[in-house]
């Protein structure tokens, strides 16, 4: 994973992980005992320390399918400001085109993240130098489709959503693995990562689920008493 000093990740996310991880049983003691000191809602994390995290859970199972497990787990409603523009945008167009506009400022460096037209509709790609094991960004793909299922007020399957993987299946899982975690078509071996939203399924408005509603504006309250 190529070291760069800009790249950061923020620490909600980091400690989601985290607990991510301790609840599928792995060993995440010296990264609990890190977070466990007082710190700032928007606080952010070298992206070393992620690196680091990673390397430690990989080293502790040989399990192919152990981001998608992470993903299943993770704690929606999490990040504050971010999660509250997205769930207040128009459409699932616009929430794609919020998500775009938040990595270049957020994290910059490259401009990974792309809003881009595809063969069906609206997509999302991430053509950036690979920063992350697979595992991370199957962790990334599989919170991407739960919150999306989440603002649209339904499962994602059967909804002509499809995603792209830039690395090759991993030894020992199947595709099948893949689509009943992510619930759509997947395919391997890309020449980036990206997800394909419908024209139809662009143009909705975003249903707001409650429960997420609910955890975020909860945290961007915290977020803006940061400001005062």
């Amino acid at each position: 994973m190529p070291a760069s000093s800009s790249y950061t990740v923020s620490a909600a996310f980091f400690e989601n992980l985290v607990w991510a991880a301790a609840e599928e049983g792995l060993d995440v003691a010296h990264w609990q005992r890190q977070l466990g000191g007082p710190q700032r809602a928007d606080e952010r994390l070298p992206l070393s320390e992620f690196g680091a995290l990673w390397q430690a859970l990989l080293a502790q199972t040989d399990d192919p399918l152990l981001g998608l497990r992470l993903g299943a787990r993770f704690r929606l409603g999490r990040y504050g400001l971010v999660e509250f523009f997205l769930l207040n945008a128009r459409t699932v167009r616009d929430a794609l085109a919020l998500s775009a506009d938040y990595w270049r400022v957020g994290i910059d460096e490259g401009k990974q993240l792309r809003l881009g037209g595809g063969e069906r509709g609206p997509g999302l790609g991430v053509g950036a130098p690979v920063m992350h094991p697979a595992a991370a960004f199957d962790m990334d793909m599989l919170y991407s489709v739960r919150w999306l299922s989440l603002v649209l007020g339904r499962p994602v399957v059967g909804q002509g959503i499809s995603l792209g993987l830039a690395h090759a299946l991993p030894a020992g899982a199947t595709a099948d693995d893949y689509r009943r975690y992510l619930g759509c078509e997947v395919a391997f071996g890309q020449a980036c990562y990206w997800i394909e939203v419908p024209e139809a399924i662009a143009e909705q408005p975003l249903a707001g689920h409650p429960v997420i509603v609910e955890a975020v504006a909860g945290q961007a309250q915290l977020q803006l008493q940061l400001l005062d």
